[in-house]
């Protein structure tokens, strides 16, 4: 939601200041032009911070494996450290 929310705004503050200076449309049109960038900046920095870091593949049938992007290279190393172990109950 928050991607869609960003390329919106985007698209729409680039818009506005395109056609407020192509047609001489007043300033306030370029502020508003503006004001979408800045609202579209704060959507995209949402969604760096919620969206998804790693996803589980396999099933009942095969082995599971975690893939994770985005973590910190001392947190892999943790894991790595922690082998295989199933979490204690």
């Amino acid at each position: 939601m928050f991607r869609a929310i960003a390329y919106g705004t985007l698209a729409t503050g680039v818009l506005a200041i395109v056609s407020a200076v192509a047609w001489g449309w007043p300033q306030s049109i370029i502020a508003f032009g503006f004001g979408f960038l800045g609202a579209s900046f704060a959507a995209f920095v949402l969604y760096a911070g919620v969206r998804p870091k790693g996803v589980v593949r396999g099933g009942s049938s095969g082995p599971e494996f975690v893939y994770l992007w985005d973590v910190h290279p001392n947190f892999v190393a943790g894991v790595v450290a922690q082998g295989s172990q199933p979490p204690p109950n």
